[in-house]
């Protein structure tokens, strides 16, 4: 089992200003809303490809060593692992030398794997440390200008959805999502479930 924590969140990459204009939208009173419903796109785009879209800090904790010392992230679009740690028994972390690990972000999913598995951590009373370390990583596009602009596009199909059915009242109108969103999804899915052995 893993948690995944963000570290450095990512703004949006697309404005109100620019989701005004495909709106054909006069005026800046609704930016507010517009930076909301874009802000929700981008989450659900996340949840549903299991990919940041711009540049975003991750930790993610173990709660046990995998067996083989492989460790499978949790995130597509990864652009770089920072650091491998373990944690302490103080509860401080312990950094891992360049050595002891080594990163493949060329074959999804990113994956990091250990020279060897860390030794268990326990309490002086004897109970073991969890969760037993983290990796840290960053993963998603450099910038607006470096998202594809299908993710662009769609992220804009859903924000103005759900702009112009603000005041829908039925469950099924709210659950609809625009023509080209699932394709667009499953483009980019990272497709990995369960816990992948950790």
């Amino acid at each position: 089992m893993y948690g995944l924590t963000i570290v450095t969140p990512a703004a949006a990459p697309v404005t109100a200003a620019e989701l005004r204009d495909r709106l054909r939208i006069n005026g800046t009173a609704e930016d507010g809303d517009l930076t909301e419903f874009l802000a929700s796109a981008v989450e659900r785009f996340e949840d549903d490809t299991g990919r940041p879209v711009l540049t975003t800090g991750y930790r993610q904790d173990l709660a046990q060593w995998p067996a083989g010392g492989l460790i499978v992230l949790g995130r597509g679009g990864v652009t770089a692992v920072t650091a491998v740690k373990r944690y302490l028994a103080d509860g401080s972390t312990e950094t891992l030398a360049a050595d002891q690990w080594r990163a493949d972000l060329l074959t999804p999913p990113a994956r990091v794997q250990l020279a060897a598995v860390p030794a268990r951590v326990t309490t002086a009373a004897g109970i073991a440390v969890s969760p037993v370390g983290c990796v840290e990583f960053t993963a998603g596009w450099a910038n607006a200008a470096a998202v594809p602009k299908q993710v662009l596009t769609a992220l804009k199909l859903l924000a103005g959805h759900w702009y112009e059915n603000r005041e829908a009242h039925t469950e099924k109108k709210l659950a609809e999502l625009p023509d080209g969103w699932a394709r667009v999804v499953s483009r980019y899915k990272l497709g990995l479930s369960g816990s992948w052995g950790q």
